[in-house]
């Protein structure tokens, strides 16, 4: 009884792609033209979509620099003709290793999530997900370095960070500090 107790604080549940994942997500018909899908990005704006044959199964990725490039050579071929093509898809029990393992292997930021009996795209998994899902039981890395920030820097450029702070917050505008400095902080 005290080990079964005990277990929980020992062993995290694997994560699997269902629990960072995105349902729903938005995919293009490979027979699209690429007029037709620079209007549907510019709309939705996301860095890559799955694209999906007739029948919703994923035959390749679409990413926003391969259209910005077709639309900049003013190309109006079929979608198929841009894509990177392949069949990269999770399921939403793989383990979150198997993700990594899988956007090493094709080279994708997104990968579908597919249905395991239809092979369906039911939802999509970025690079963004997986970052944050490794990433969990780390420090918060948004965690306030004002102390640190107060002995970093001098009075005069420590004056002028907090003139541009208090700007940003009147007109609720995020203000970043980068630099090597803040790595090093």
């Amino acid at each position: 009884d005290r080990l079964v107790e005990l277990l929980p604080s020992y062993v995290t549940p694997r994560i699997t792609v269902s629990a960072i994942s995105s349902t729903n997500p938005l995919t293009l018909q490979d027979t699209l033209s690429i007029k037709a899908t620079m209007e549907i990005v510019r709309r939705y704006s996301h860095e890559g979509y799955p694209v999906v044959d007739a029948a919703g199964k994923p035959v390749g990725l679409l990413n926003r620099r391969q259209l910005d490039h077709a639309h900049e050579f003013e190309l109006d071929a079929q979608l198929s003709s841009i894509m990177e093509i392949g069949s990269f898809s999770v399921l939403p029990d793989d383990s979150i290793d198997t993700v990594q393992n899988m956007m090493n292997l094709s080279g994708w930021g997104q990968l579908p999530v597919v249905d395991e009996r239809s092979g369906i795209v039911v939802g999509i998994v970025t690079r963004t997900d997986l970052l944050r899902a490794l990433g969990q039981g780390e420090r918060d890395l948004r965690q306030n370095f004002a102390a640190e920030l107060d002995a970093a820097f001098s009075p005069g450029a420590k004056a002028l960070i907090d003139a541009v702070a208090s700007v940003a917050q009147q007109f609720r505008f995020p203000v970043y500090i980068v630099g090597g400095f803040v790595r090093d902080l």
